[in-house]
């Protein structure tokens, strides 16, 4: 007896069947195709739609991160703009200063001018230190007012030949300029040490978010790799 290969038994086992049983069987066929087809891409929907998700949360997260950055530059802006109006105020009595002691010893008009003209710059930095150190503000514009005038009578003592009173107000008008010296350098300092640690603050925040963002790229990338390979 001669054995027929399995590929002779199912041409054999086909040609015995109908054409219309041969239809619903490739019917079958194809319908499973389908639904195994459908089952696949719904594996792949669901896995996009979870990258989708994660994608929306680090979103909100990156958001949320972005304005804390934001709140700490603009805090760092206002702090630095501070130390910039105390500094200006330093300085404009430095100048303040620097053109009296010019005056005692030239007796010229310009250098009583340009004095008049520095603490004329300095009353207006004041009104701006007064937003935010309004005591020290206040004391120092009488004590400038009281070095401006004590100097000056002070200039018109030597000029008159009375070195006696002349000395005498040098000495209380450099009181007076001590205390407002000491005044703006605890403002200065104060102002200083808050823009430091502003600055420490939006450093760290501007780097937890430069970190926070590269681990989020590198976690969608991971996400989207696991969809297609799913």
């Amino acid at each position: 007896m001669i054995k027929k290969n399995s590929s002779e038994a199912t041409a054999g086992f086909l040609d015995r069947l109908t054409i219309r049983l041969k239809l619903l069987i490739l019917s079958g066929f194809l319908l499973l195709a389908l639904l195994a087809t459908n089952a696949y891409s719904s594996l792949i929907t669901y896995s996009v739609y979870d990258v989708v998700l994660e994608t929306q949360k680090n979103i909100t997260e990156m958001k949320a991160k972005g304005d804390e950055v934001k709140a700490s530059l603009d805090k760092q802006d206002a702090v630095d703009n501070k130390v910039s109006i105390t500094r200006n105020a330093v300085y404009q009595f430095n100048m303040l200063r620097y053109w009296i002691t010019d005056l005692s010893a030239s007796w010229l008009n310009e250098s009583e001018t340009s004095a008049g003209e520095s603490k004329k710059q300095l009353f207006e930095t004041l009104k701006k230190m007064a937003e935010f150190a309004p005591e020290e503000a206040k004391k120092i514009e009488p004590l400038a007012n009281s070095f401006s005038d004590i100097s000056l009578k002070a200039v018109d003592a030597f000029v008159d030949g009375n070195r006696v009173k002349a000395n005498a107000l040098l000495s209380d008008a450099r009181k007076a300029s001590l205390e407002i010296e000491a005044i703006l350098n605890s403002v200065l300092k104060k102002q200083e040490a808050e823009a430091s640690e502003a600055n420490d603050k939006a450093t760290a925040a501007t780097q937890s978010s430069t970190d926070y963002a590269v681990k989020i790229n590198a976690s969608m990338e991971a996400s989207i790799a696991s969809s297609i390979l799913n």
